[in-house]
């Protein structure tokens, strides 16, 4: 049986929608992503940002769940 991970999510939804390469500001000398208001400016920033959130929204789903809505 395949594990499926919030990674391996996130990287398929970067296949499927055409998120590919690296982020411009490694090309100008910096070792993390620069645009964070713009989580389509590389692959790595995408799924960081993406798997970020799905996280964040499992857990907001589980606070719900147990308040009854």
């Amino acid at each position: 049986m395949n594990i499926e991970t919030t990674e391996d999510l996130c990287n398929q939804i970067a296949d499927w929608i055409g998120v590919y390469g690296c982020c411009k500001s490694a090309a100008e000398g910096h070792d993390e992503c620069q645009h964070e208001g713009n989580p389509l400016c590389c692959r790595v920033n995408f799924v960081m940002v993406l798997q970020e959130r799905m996280v964040e929204a499992v857990e907001n789903d589980k606070k719900l769940e147990q308040a009854g809505l």
